[in-house]
């Protein structure tokens, strides 16, 4: 694996890259795809359905920020070794519940001028 900062073979080798047999990179991708058909039905739906959409993508999103940052504790606590790929992971995420949460404050607020 390409590894271009970090000790991700470290990480990969340890016994916290399974959950329930299944690699946490592949539990990974498939979050992200979720979120990404998430967000194409709120596109295809329009704006007015597309409000369903955000507490779902925010609450998914909410639990894999959760998930992250239990895992950055082991890569900093138990493994000691740092995988680049998994901080681009956690800040992505990140990213997508501040988005989205921010998607539903603005949702939520009034419009102005009414």
């Amino acid at each position: 694996m390409f590894c271009p900062i970090g000790e991700c073979e470290e990480v990969n080798v340890s016994p916290y890259v399974y959950m329930l047999r299944v690699p946490l990179a592949l539990l990974g991708v498939a979050a992200y795809l979720l979120i990404l058909a998430l967000n194409l039905v709120g596109l295809r739906w329009g704006e007015r359905r597309s409000g369903q959409i955000t507490p779902v993508i925010f609450l998914f999103s909410l639990f894999g920020v959760a998930f992250s940052a239990y895992l950055t504790y082991l890569e900093l606590f138990v493994l000691k070794a740092i995988c680049s790929w998994c901080v681009v992971s956690a800040i992505t995420m990140t990213a997508i519940c501040i988005l989205s949460g921010w998607e539903l404050i603005r949702a939520s607020r009034p419009p102005s001028g009414a």
